[in-house]
């Protein structure tokens, strides 16, 4: 829920001022999902990870910026994203390589968090480089201007199937059980997917209605 109210909020605001807000907030959904990825969880037998609760959300904004900005700018905002998550991963794993001082009493928990298994890390930035293109790709066949509803479902759809089996496959495959983990994430990121589409309709009627009416009326 604090997710959608911040995207909620986010395609409000952008409206005034600019697209840039909802691409900033992108690149911070991506690299908190590739933080809270490690968090894992099991309901109704299924494995699910703090990072699917974000991660999704993020391919919901990208398909808002590629609505109003276009092609070219989805797709580069693909790989400024791509960018900020590498420089963010490598300078939480450079920082926990400091050696601890003898008064550090949370040094030994962050160096637990933040020394990225490095299976992970190139697991998570090649199936977000992956699954965003094709994500921008199919919403644009569909004609995300025109289309949007469509395009966001089908753009949504096949990124999740692919996301879900490339991350899992390479980061926890021999390590956790595949079948039950990809079945998870997809169910939430469909779930979160719907969800946000329905606050996406909402953040658009409110823009409605705080719009200034013309003068004389």
């Amino acid at each position: 829920m604090i997710t959608l109210v911040v995207i909620t909020l986010a395609i409000w605001l952008s409206k005034r001022f600019g697209l840039t807000l909802l691409e900033v907030l992108h690149a911070l959904l991506v690299v908190t999902a590739n933080i809270t990825v490690y968090k894992t969880f099991t309901i109704a037998g299924l494995i699910f990870t703090g990072g699917d609760l974000t991660y999704n959300s993020a391919y919901s904004l990208l398909d808002v910026v590629h609505r109003r900005g276009g092609y070219a700018r989805a797709r580069r905002l693909i790989w400024i994203t791509l960018a900020a998550n590498i420089a963010v991963a490598l300078f939480l794993w450079t920082v926990s390589l400091i050696p601890r001082g003898p008064d550090d009493f949370l040094g030994e928990a962050f160096d637990t968090l933040f020394r990225m298994d490095l299976r992970i890390v190139a697991a998570s930035m090649l199936s977000f480089w992956v699954s965003s293109r094709v994500d921008v790709w199919v919403a644009h066949k569909v004609g995300i201007e025109k289309r949007f509803f469509l395009a966001f479902v089908l753009s949504n759809l096949a990124s999740a199937v692919i996301d879900s089996l490339l991350f899992n496959t390479l980061a926890f495959g021999g390590v956790l059980p595949l079948i039950p983990l990809i079945i998870g994430q997809f169910v939430i990121k469909m779930i979160v997917t719907l969800s946000n589409f329905l606050f996406i309709i909402y953040a658009r009627w409110l823009e409605g209605k705080t719009r200034p009416k013309p003068e004389g009326e």
